[in-house]
């Protein structure tokens, strides 16, 4: 977890311009910005998250918030970044979200068009971003370095609107990097029946993890919960699932 809030006193102003600020290490810029990102009582819930203004109009459409690292960041496993956000009230024309990433060379990578999710929930979500050669574009080329996510110095969330009007509250929480997924290391069946899998994860407890199964793979397979499955802590990083063939099911994945 990068940020969760959880810190910040109530009202305080977490940004003061692009360079993160004497109170966070946030910080924000853009046309469409109206004050500073503040630390309110806004969060999952209502925990402190922060309260981001932003006011649309033609000549303003987009409000950037920036994650500065306090050294240059390594962000190749696992590449890219979640963040749970909401709105206080949908706008005529969604708001989309990009995700940036700028490594210390001055190179600048975002989200492709394609993939860019809209903002129009109230209620939180969690927005995630890959950052792949093929899921990012490169929006600022200070030289002629390849893509690289060796030398990351910030992370930004850019919202954009071309078509929006008045005043928007964007609330953010639970910043953090995506998760390592886990790794099935041996799935072992018995003849009555009972089957074994184990799995590897060097983050997350046994909470964080689900048991799906399907009858068939490919574009036919239709997952769902496994609902006899149990998932333990078998040592550090590793953990053991039994369950037990249901009808037709024979195929299982671990889900985070």
């Amino acid at each position: 977890m990068w940020d969760d809030f959880s810190t910040y006193p109530y009202g305080i102003a977490l940004t003061q311009g692009f360079p993160a600020g004497p109170n966070s290490p946030w910080g924000r810029f853009g046309a469409a910005t109206a004050d500073n990102m503040i630390a309110d009582f806004v969060g999952v819930g209502g925990s402190m998250g922060g309260d981001y203004p932003v006011l649309w109009s033609p000549a303003a459409n987009n409000g950037n918030l920036v994650y500065h690292f306090p050294t240059v960041t390594n962000l190749t496993v696992p590449a890219g970044f979640r963040v749970q956000l909401r709105i206080d009230a949908a706008t005529p024309v969604p708001t989309q979200v990009v995700g940036i990433f700028e490594e210390a060379n001055g190179n600048i990578w975002g989200t492709i068009p394609a993939l860019k999710p809209v903002l129009t929930n109230d209620t939180f979500q969690m927005f995630a971003f890959q950052f792949t050669p093929a899921q990012t574009e490169e929006l600022v080329a200070t030289t002629t370095n390849a893509f690289s996510l060796e030398d990351v110095i910030d992370i930004r969330i850019r919202f954009e609107n071309a078509g929006g009007y008045g005043t928007n509250h964007i609330y953010i929480d639970n910043f953090e990097s995506i998760p390592l997924a886990p790794v099935i290391t041996s799935i072992t069946a018995t003849p009555g029946g009972a089957v074994t899998i184990t799995f590897t994860c060097p983050e997350g407890d046994v909470p964080d993890f689900a048991i799906d199964q399907t009858a068939a793979l490919g574009v036919t397979a239709l997952w769902a919960p496994d609902p006899n499955a149990l998932v333990q802590n078998i040592g550090t990083g590793t953990f053991q699932v039994d369950t037990i063939v249901s009808g037709d099911m024979q195929f299982y994945r671990v889900r985070r």
